[in-house]
């Protein structure tokens, strides 16, 4: 039996509502994840496309904030918005 060998490089980590987020931007794999009950889990958005190579998370305001490069997203609890990036074209 082969086993994957992950090297994910968490760069930043936040709370927010009872839940640990990490931003990985290396290492494979790399995205936005959060941390319960001792597992690790890839967060989907449901943002087309889904924001790549976060390196950073942080909970300010009432809503998670995270952003990569070129890409900033932001959930309220509910629902995930994509905020123009100043100064870069819009992703869609």
């Amino acid at each position: 039996m082969r086993v994957k060998k992950y090297t994910t490089l968490f760069q930043r980590m936040t709370m927010y509502d009872g839940t640990l987020y990490l931003a990985a931007s290396g290492g494979d794999p790399f995205g936005l994840f959060t941390y319960r009950d001792g597992r690790i889990a890839s967060v989907r958005t449901g943002l087309q496309p889904e924001i790549a190579d976060p390196h950073f998370v942080d909970s300010a305001h009432g809503a998670l904030w995270a952003m990569s490069i070129k890409d900033i997203v932001r959930f309220d609890g509910h629902a995930w918005e994509r905020i123009d990036f100043p100064g870069h074209p819009p992703i869609r």
